[in-house]
């Protein structure tokens, strides 16, 4: 993993999509690791990136309330939240 800004090329006009969106949708995918190497390189104090990864994991894991909240279909609401990655951390 890489913690590196990517370049991304115009695509007929439109932006490409960034890579972490494709490496989630693709075979490869991000890793805990390279999360904890960017927070390294970003000075993160011990521990912070963890925590972070567990705010997000929760509002992720609770992804079905805040869409039917929001007057989300409940088609879209299904299909979004199969992609969701809830196992990232014990």
């Amino acid at each position: 993993g890489s913690c590196q800004a990517r370049s991304h090329p115009l695509q007929k006009g439109r932006e490409s999509k960034p890579a972490a969106h494709q490496a989630a949708r693709g075979s490869a995918s991000v890793k805990v690791d390279d999360f904890v190497a960017c927070a390294k390189n970003a000075s993160l104090k011990r521990g912070r990136a963890a925590a972070i990864l567990r705010e997000v994991q929760e509002a992720v894991s609770r992804w079905r309330e805040f869409a039917e909240a929001a007057g989300v279909r409940a088609h879209s609401v299904r299909r979004i939240g199969a992609v969701h990655r809830t196992d990232l951390l014990p």
